[in-house]
């Protein structure tokens, strides 16, 4: 990665100005952004590895296919830079101000301990309610790699509101019987994915359901 990434930097051939690294993976780094002229705040998710490009236009194409009233539910993919021109492919998405699942799920477990079994089955709906707008899709819309990390936590409830993440390993199901759908990608390649601890037992076994 070329691009020196520091807070105040201005991103080549972009109008972005980093403000705070949010996180860094395998993928890369990403940063909260700040796009002067449209006064507007993003997350920019920079890659060490241009390959990624595949799997970042493969998420904007699933979330386009989403209904515009259930998009809200889901983190907005706004733009992708190829890094033709720059040092450095990044894609900007909508910035969330909460923390994701995950943390706020180790934090609660630490200080509190489990939540009530009421709550947490108001968790446990909204996610489904979530899922499921996408589910009843006429392409039924599978996200294959759902996990904490992946959920941002909009509001801390009770009533708790999400935004799901990362739709790049989606894919169409358009059979709800075969469980192949789950571990090929739409263009017919071969591909698991989806986080070992937290795949369906589809996506480790796709014999499960009588797949290829």
């Amino acid at each position: 990665m070329e691009t020196r990434l520091e807070e105040n930097a201005v991103v080549p051939g972009a109008p972005y100005r980093l403000l705070e690294r949010l996180g860094e993976g395998a993928f890369g780094e990403v940063w909260k952004a700040l796009h002067p002229t449209r006064k507007k705040l993003y997350a920019l998710k920079f890659l060490k590895d241009f390959d990624d490009l595949d799997t970042l236009r493969n998420e904007a194409k699933h979330l386009d296919r989403i209904p515009v009233h259930c998009r809200g539910n889901f983190v907005a993919l706004c733009e992708i830079h190829d890094g033709e021109e720059r040092d450095v492919p990044f894609v900007a998405y909508e910035y969330v101000a909460g923390a994701d699942f995950e943390k706020l799920l180790s934090k609660r477990f630490t200080e509190e301990g489990s939540f009530p079994p009421l709550e947490a089955a108001e968790i446990v709906y909204e996610l489904a309610r979530i899922m499921g707008s996408v589910h009843t899709l006429p392409d039924r819309l599978v996200h294959r790699d759902l996990k904490p990390s992946n959920i941002l936590v909009v509001q801390a409830g009770p009533p708790w509101q999400f935004k799901v993440a990362d739709f790049g390993l989606g894919v169409l199901a358009i059979s709800s019987t075969r469980a192949a759908n789950l571990t090929v990608s739409d263009d017919g390649r071969q591909m698991r994915g989806g986080t070992p601890s937290y795949r369906s037992v589809e996506q480790n076994d796709p014999e499960h359901l009588g797949g290829n």
